[in-house]
């Protein structure tokens, strides 16, 4: 939490606001977020942005270009005979 405050100090916040509401959980399920960060965390995800693409890890905030071709590029790796997936059905 002290990278939060931090942030919020240079994103020049009002600090001791954001502390009290930071610290009590009125705004957020505080459990979540910390458990969310564990988890980041123990997956090595250096902060958001960040994309997977069939287990391909792209961090930041691409361009559409960059994760297109990412996407092309993992589903051009699949093997012959295997069925992809078409979209849904036309009468939807």
């Amino acid at each position: 939490m002290p990278k939060l405050k931090e942030n919020a100090r240079a994103l020049k916040l009002d600090g001791a606001a954001f502390d009290r509401c930071l610290d009590s959980g009125e705004q957020a399920n505080l459990s979540l977020i910390k458990d969310s960060l564990a988890e980041a965390q123990s997956l090595g995800l250096p902060g958001t942005p960040g994309f997977f693409v069939n287990g391909r890890f792209l961090n930041g905030n691409p361009s559409y270009d960059t994760l297109r071709q990412m996407v092309e590029e993992e589903l051009g790796a699949i093997p012959a005979g295997v069925k992809q997936y078409a979209g849904p059905p036309a009468n939807q």
